[in-house]
């Protein structure tokens, strides 16, 4: 996307505005009108400002290339679904509905970067344990998912619930809308796949500096796999947990995995895979039964989101998972149509948008 400051002076003229009494409506000197024309973007609050002044959109006043300001997502597919133009596609035309409110959200804290390219098993230790250090977990401890949804507010990631089309085939995505870092999450996704799928999505956000505009890298989706799991399964919680499995037959050792999935809120695949890398003598035990059978004790994050009695209790849980995005929303409220907030929301009911929007404008009045 490039600023386009020519057509702040060819608009503010055809509707009769000089740059002086551009500058006196919006409440900024003549300098910084002429600077705007000669190619400085101006600040969010003063971009929008303009844009209603000149009655247009913020983005007109951009030559925008949309394949440009969006990152492709080709990330981890489920199962043995594989990664294809389609299906990347498929994501990117899911991140393109939401660049225009991402446009005019200037709101960008600073955010750390992993710059490391080696892929080594040290340096994803090392990178676990930066991330780590980042939650409020107890050394040993596994990452439940409110550690894991704070985690990805200190690293800037707004998260978005989407139901995401069936071809799909995917758990979440990462990609950089503009500045902005967003992890799409699919609605249908079960809690005891979610944390592994936001950590490992994170691990793309830290090192999306490096690995800008790539395209589908097994060996990079493998290191962050890797990664995850070190960050959501520390050494000690897997020594923990082997020991308790430790000479136990595979219908006992899978009974005890379940009680430590149920109260650490995790699928049964991860910690198995964890133990056999760490214990490799161990005999292998399939989970893949037991998980799905304990996945359905447990809600979808859309379902989750979607059992409010009323939109406070609904905002409650949205500041829970994604206070990034829920700041965003407040912020561009008052721009909002009932029909857009609910397009944002995923929510059908063009009542339940109504009432979030008056939740929303209260918020945004303690802002």
């Amino acid at each position: 996307m490039k600023w386009a400051g020519e057509k702040v002076r060819d608009l503010a003229k055809a509707q009769g505005f000089s740059i002086a009494s551009l500058a006196e409506s919006i409440g900024v000197s003549r300098k910084a009108v002429n600077d705007w024309t000669r190619g400085q973007i101006p600040k969010g609050n003063h971009l929008m400002a303009l844009a209603r002044l000149l009655n247009i959109n913020p983005e007109e006043l951009f030559n925008i290339g949309e394949k440009f300001d969006i990152s492709i997502p080709v990330h981890r597919t489920r199962g043995n679904a594989k990664v294809t133009e389609d299906r990347s596609q498929e994501a990117f035309n899911l991140a393109k509905d939401y660049y225009s409110f991402f446009l005019n959200d200037s709101a960008l804290p600073v955010v750390p970067v992993i710059r490391e390219t080696d892929k080594s098993d040290e340096n994803a230790r090392n990178i676990a344990r930066i991330l780590r250090k980042m939650t409020s977990v107890q050394n040993g401890e596994p990452l439940k998912k409110k550690h894991v949804f704070s985690l990805l507010k200190d690293l800037g990631i707004k998260i978005v619930i989407k139901k995401f089309p069936e071809s799909l085939k995917v758990y979440a995505f990462y990609t950089r809308i503009l500045a902005h870092r967003v992890v799409f999450v699919n609605r249908d996704t079960n809690f005891l796949d979610l944390n592994f799928a936001l950590l490992h999505e994170a691990v793309h956000a830290v090192r999306d500096e490096t690995f800008k505009g790539r395209l589908y890298d097994k060996k990079e989706e493998d290191f962050c796999d890797l990664v995850a799991n070190y960050v959501q399964f520390p050494d000690e919680y897997v020594q923990f947990v082997a020991n308790n499995i430790s000479d136990l037959r595979v219908g006992q050792a899978i009974n005890i995995l379940k009680s430590f999935a149920e109260k650490n809120g995790h699928a049964l695949h991860g910690i198995v895979k964890r133990i056999y890398n760490q214990f490799p003598s161990k005999e292998p035990i399939n989970p893949h039964g037991a998980d799905t059978n304990l996945k359905k004790e447990f809600y979808s994050i859309g379902d989750y989101l979607m059992a409010f009695e009323n939109a406070e209790e609904y905002v409650t849980y949205l500041k829970e998972i994604s206070p990034l995005f829920l700041e965003s929303l407040v912020k561009q409220v008052e721009n909002l149509t009932y029909r857009r907030l609910g397009e944002l929301l995923d929510i059908e009911s063009s009542l339940d948008a109504a009432d979030l929007k008056d939740e929303f404008l209260k918020l945004r009045k303690e802002m």
